[in-house]
Formats: C-alpha cells, structure tokens, sequence
C-alpha cells in the first residue's frame, strides 16, 4: 500500500471546520485545524483536492507506487489582513484554500 500524508496549518481562517481530503473527486478522509492525517491507498494515479464548502484547492495528479509515501501540506492563504478578503476569495480555485505537494 502507499501511503498519503496531509498536514493542515494550525491557523484562525476556517480554525473550527474540518477539511475534506477528496482522491478522484470522492471524499476519503477529514482534517481538522493544525492536523495530520495518512491515508493508505492502492498504487495507482489519483488526482488530490482539499476542499470546504463549495471552496477547493488545486488538484494534484500524482503516481502513487507501491511503498511509496507522499506528502502534502493545506490550509488558508488568508492569514493576517488577508482575512478580510475571503468573502472575494471563496469563488476562486486555490484562494481560499491550499494544497503544496512538499518534497519530491
């Protein structure tokens, strides 16, 4: 099996909401403010997204082998003054939510 990491900032923008981790466009797993999550998955191709509400990240496809582990990083680009915008920012793809494939 492969395994998925996401590790969500512990931030103020979204503090009390979870965020739905989707592969493929299905829900497959939720991560709270400043948390971890490893989701263990088939090898195979699969496209990433973080999403709330009707506000989602940019997708990642990726090529998962067998052993393999992944790691990305999410949260709210709204920190600081920033915050006051997000009621523009909500309709745009990767505005008001992240998703950073870290290493290689």
């Amino acid at each position: 099996m492969a395994k998925v990491v996401f590790e969500r900032d512990d931030q103020f923008a979204n503090k009390m909401r979870n965020y739905q981790i989707l592969a493929n466009e299905k829900i497959i797993g939720e991560i709270a403010n400043g948390g971890k999550e490893t989701i263990e998955l088939e090898p195979g191709t699969y496209t990433f997204q973080i999403k709330v509400d009707w506000c989602v990240s940019r997708t990642y496809t990726v090529e998962l082998e067998e052993t393999h582990t992944m790691h990305f990083k999410c949260g709210s680009p709204l920190k600081g003054w920033r915050i006051l915008l997000s009621s523009v920012s909500m309709s745009k793809e990767n505005k008001f939510v992240y998703l950073e494939k870290v290493g290689s």
